[in-house]
């Protein structure tokens, strides 16, 4: 599988949206061979390997269209555009 980084998203924010948990991050960073720490840009297509860590949050992600993106801007504002309402209710 494949999935496409949008705007802001780190790795740690494909392995919420797509895990369930920030655990899967090194697991994204072997299949990519890059660090966890390495930049991603919008567009860029990153493997994501089929394993299943919490399925209850990334379905949540799925069915709701969640991409997390805390990646700073250029304003050195962070986006964190997980944590809405909806979710702090559903995940108490």
């Amino acid at each position: 599988m494949k999935t496409v980084v949008q705007a802001g998203q780190t790795l740690l924010d494909i392995a919420v949206q797509e895990y369930g948990t920030i655990e899967a991050v090194f697991m994204l960073a072997k299949a990519n061979d890059m660090s966890i720490t390495d930049t991603l840009q919008a567009g860029q297509e990153i493997e994501t390997p089929e394993k299943v860590y919490n399925s209850e949050l990334a379905d949540y992600c799925q069915r709701n269209s969640v991409c997390p993106a805390t990646s700073e801007t250029a304003s050195n504002a962070i986006r964190l555009r997980i944590f809405t309402e909806q979710f702090t209710e559903q995940f108490k």
